[in-house]
C-alpha cells in the first residue's frame, strides 16, 4: 500500500467516524421526538486498488443510513390498536347508556313503575278516594315522562353518533391525502439521493394514528412505492388517493326517528366501505346494533319500546273491562289507562280521560250509579295481580314480568358494559405489550448513544492520528537529501 493510499484509508475513516457522530446526534436530538426510530449507518470495508502484494484494504465506505424498525410488530401493534379503540368506544358508549337509564336509582323507570304499582294497590284498599286517584294519575304521567326522557336520552346520543362519523370520514381523508403527500415528497427527496427516514416515521406515525379510527393494511413494495388498504382496497395506493364519504340512504329510514340512515362509501361509487374494525365500528356498532350479540342503541330502543307497548296493552286491557265512578252522573266503560295510539317509548302518554280526572281509573267491576258502591275494588285488583303476573307475552314474544323484563334489561346491560370494560382494559394491556416490543426496538437509548458516541470519538481521533502520521511520512519523504 502507497503512502497516499494510506491516506485515502485514514481520510475515509476521519469521514465515516465524522457521519457516525452526526446520525448519533441526530438520535439524541430526536429521542423524545414522537414516532422516531433511531437510525444507524451501515458501513463495510472497501478493497485494496492495489494489485501487487498483500494489500489490507481500501479503509471505509457507507453502504446505507438505515431505520430500526420492525415490520412485523408495526403490522400487529396496528391491528391490536383498531381493535383496542373499538373496545375502548364501545366500554365508553355503553357506559353513556347505563347513565342514561339510571337504573338502579329513584329517578329511573323502575322506581316510577313500582310508584304505580304502589299507588294503585293504595287505591284498591280505598276505591272512592279521588286523592289516591290523583296519586295514580301523577305516578303514572311521572313514568311515560321517564320512559320518555331515557328514549330522548338515547335517540339524542343516536344523533351524536351518526354526527360524529362525518367527523372521523374527514379525518380519515385528512390522514390519508398527509400520506399520499409524504409518498410524493419521499419520492422526490430519495430521487436527489438523500435518504429519508425522518419522512417516513412521519408517514409511519400517520398509519399508527389511522389504524385507531380503521383497521389498516400498510405496505411498501422493493420499488418504494407505499400503500394503504382498508378490508382490501385501496385507500392510498402510493400517488392515488381513493377517499370515502358519507351519503345519506332514503331507501333506510331509522325504525325509531323516521329519518334516513348515513351510510360510508368509496367516493363516486356505490360501493359500502367494509368497516371490520377501530373506532369507526365502535360507532356504528353502537348506533346501528339491534341484536343481542351485537347490542347498540337500537337494541335498548327496541327493550324499551317492548316495555312501552306491555304497558299500554295490559294496563288498558284492564282498565277498559272496569268501570269508572260516576262523572256528571255516568259510570263509563271501555276507558283506557293510556293513549292507545302512543306505543312507543317516544310516544307512550296517559290517556286523554285519565288526564281529565282520576275518576276515570275503572276500579270497579260493575256500573256504579248515584252514591252507591263506590268503593267496588274487585277490577283493581286486577293491577295488582297484573304487577305479580309471569307469563305475559306481546306479539308472540315472551315478556314474562313487566318490573323483571325492565330488570332483566338493565342486568343485560350492566353485563354487557361490564364486558367491554374487561375486554377494553386486557386489549390496551396487549396493544401496550406491543408498543413496548416496538420500542425496545427503535426507541433511541440515551445511554446506548452516549456510548456510541464516545467510541466514534475515538475512533475519529484515532482516525485523525493516522492522518498526521502520514502527513509526517510523506514530509520525511520530502525532506530526504
Amino acid at each position: 500500500m502507497s503512502i497516499f493510499n494510506s491516506l485515502n484509508v485514514a481520510r475515509s475513516g476521519l469521514f465515516a467516524s465524522q457521519k457516525k457522530i452526526e446520525v448519533t446526534g441526530h438520535n439524541i436530538a430526536n429521542a423524545n421526538t414522537p414516532g422516531y426510530s433511531r437510525q444507524r449507518l451501515e458501513v463495510a470495508s472497501m478493497p485494496s486498488i492495489s494489485y501487487q502484494g498483500a494489500s489490507p484494504g481500501g479503509g471505509v465506505t457507507i453502504n446505507d443510513l438505515v431505520q430500526i424498525r420492525n415490520t412485523y410488530l408495526d403490522t400487529q401493534y396496528r391491528n391490536e390498536n383498531s381493535l383496542a379503540n373499538e373496545l375502548q368506544f364501545k366500554a365508553e358508549g355503553f357506559e353513556f347508556i347505563e347513565g342514561v337509564l339510571a337504573e338502579p336509582s329513584e329517578f329511573g323507570i323502575n322506581a316510577a313503575l313500582s310508584d304505580v304499582f304502589n299507588s294503585l294497590e293504595q287505591l284498591s284498599y280505598n276505591a272512592e278516594d279521588s286523592t289516591l286517584r290523583e296519586i295514580v294519575v301523577q305516578n303514572s304521567i311521572k313514568l311515560t315522562d321517564t320512559i320518555k326522557s331515557v328514549a330522548s336520552g338515547l335517540l339524542d346520543y343516536q344523533t351524536q353518533l351518526d354526527e360524529s362519523i362525518f367527523l372521523v370520514v374527514d379525518e380519515i381523508n385528512m390522514i390519508s391525502e398527509k400520506i399520499q403527500g409524504l409518498n410524493q415528497t419521499i419520492r422526490s427527496y430519495e430521487n436527489r439521493g438523500h435518504q429519508a427516514n425522518d419522512l417516513r416515521d412521519q408517514r409511519n406515525l400517520l398509519v399508527d394514528e389511522l389504524s385507531t379510527l380503521v383497521p389498516v393494511n400498510a405496505k411498501e413494495d422493493e420499488n418504494g412505492r407505499f400503500s394503504v388498504k382498508i378490508a382490501g382496497i385501496y385507500l392510498v395506493d402510493h400517488f392515488n388517493l381513493n377517499s370515502i364519504e358519507v351519503k345519506t340512504d332514503y331507501t333506510d329510514l331509522n325504525e325509531f326517528t323516521n329519518q334516513p340512515t348515513n351510510k360510508i362509501y368509496w367516493a363516486n361509487t356505490s360501493n359500502e366501505v367494509n368497516v371490520n374494525g377501530g373506532e369507526l365500528k365502535g360507532m356504528l356498532d353502537m348506533r346501528d346494533g339491534q341484536s343481542a350479540s351485537n347490542q347498540g342503541v337500537a337494541y335498548y330502543m327496541k327493550q324499551l319500546d317492548i316495555l312501552a307497548e306491555s304497558l299500554v296493552k295490559e294496563f288498558n286491557a284492564i282498565n277498559s273491562q272496569g268501570f269508572t265512578l260516576p262523572i256528571n252522573g255516568v259510570s263509563s266503560t271501555g276507558i283506557n289507562f293510556f293513549n292507545p295510539e302512543g306505543v312507543t317509548a317516544r310516544t307512550i302518554s296517559i290517556s286523554n280521560e285519565l288526564e281529565e280526572s282520576g275518576y276515570n281509573i275503572a276500579a270497579s267491576n260493575t256500573v256504579l250509579e248515584g252514591q252507591l258502591n263506590w268503593g267496588n275494588n274487585l277490577n283493581s285488583l286486577k293491577f295488582n295481580e297484573l304487577r305479580d303476573k309471569g307469563d305475559l307475552t306481546l306479539n308472540g314474544k315472551h315478556i314474562g314480568n313487566l318490573e323483571d323484563y325492565l330488570k332483566s334489561t338493565v342486568s343485560d346491560l350492566a353485563i354487557t358494559t361490564n364486558y367491554y370494560a374487561s375486554r377494553n382494559s386486557s386489549q390496551q394491556a396487549l396493544v401496550n405489550h406491543v408498543e413496548n416490543q416496538k420500542l425496545m426496538i427503535s426507541e433511541v437509548s440515551i445511554d446506548e448513544e452516549m456510548m456510541n458516541l464516545i467510541q466514534y470519538q475515538h475512533s475519529y481521533s484515532a482516525a485523525a492520528k493516522l492522518v498526521n502520521v502520514v502527513d509526517e511520512m510523506i514530509l520525511t519523504l520530502i525532506n530526504i537529501k
